[in-house]
């Protein structure tokens, strides 16, 4: 479902799923790893806003991963992303807007 604004979302990056969500390869981000580099897309905008990516369970804000600027944008941006022991990210949306996003992980870093 959509973040909304305030909202966040705690999400494993350990293993691999599919579009349908049946997992593909377990341990695709193997333990030890500190970060991944990753592909992180918005769609289906609502106004504007958005939304930063932080380790796993950080719902502060330091800075903004990905920026939209209006309703039905699709925009993806690559950056690294840290990690927390448990291979897991949070996605913040700290704007007023609301998104779908996807995280599409390229590869990691130990």
């Amino acid at each position: 479902g959509a973040l909304g604004s305030g909202q966040n979302r705690t999400i494993s990056v350990a293993n691999s799923y599919d579009t349908s969500g049946t997992l593909v390869t377990t341990n695709f981000v193997p333990a030890g790893a500190t970060a991944v580099f990753a592909n992180v897309t918005v769609v289906e905008t609502a106004g504007n806003g958005w939304l930063a990516v932080n380790p796993g369970g950080t719902t502060t804000v330091s800075a903004s991963s990905i920026n939209w600027s209006a309703s039905g944008q699709i925009l993806a941006n690559g950056i690294s992303l840290t990690l927390n022991t448990n291979r897991q990210i949070t996605v913040v949306n700290g704007s007023p807007g609301s998104t779908q996003f996807i995280v599409d992980i390229l590869g990691y870093y130990r």
